[in-house]
């Protein structure tokens, strides 16, 4: 005998985990899930609760430039960070990120309370030195 039907939804972000009201438990989720928890009654009537759960993706795409990197991901915050160790770089929170110097970056990207970390990317800048002869560099035959 069913005593109530009832249904919930909620938003997750991308590969998080929810526990079921019947206490079945789902990781790592990352589409759309609706989930039927019967819950029985000691007096032999269950509840049913639907559970649709709607998952938020963050793209963690980044497009490189020479040594111009773009998050791929529009309208979010961003902190870029230096590889290996992830440091963050201090005032770097565009989307966009010129490297100054050779090395590896990434990107963290927070869109709607989800979080995503970029792929390590290697800038590499080619450059020449200035000479620092001024307008004193004179040439003569030998």
């Amino acid at each position: 005998m069913l005593l109530k039907a009832e249904s919930s939804s909620l938003v997750i972000c991308s590969g998080d985990s929810y526990t079921f009201p019947d206490g079945s438990i789902q990781t790592n989720i990352d589409s759309t899930v609706v989930y039927a928890s019967v819950l029985p009654s000691v007096l032999g009537c269950d509840s049913t609760i639907t559970t649709t759960i709607s998952v938020l993706t963050v793209n963690s795409g980044v497009t490189q430039t020479g040594p111009s990197l773009s998050a791929n991901q529009a309208g979010a915050t961003y902190q870029w960070l230096e590889c290996p160790a992830m440091t963050p770089i201090s005032g770097a929170t565009n989307q966009s990120y010129t490297a100054t110097t050779s090395g590896d970056y990434a990107v963290i990207i927070t869109n709607n309370q989800c979080s995503d970390t970029s792929a390590c990317y290697n800038v590499t800048i080619v450059g020449t030195s200035e000479n620092e002869f001024g307008n004193t560099l004179q040439l003569f035959p030998n």
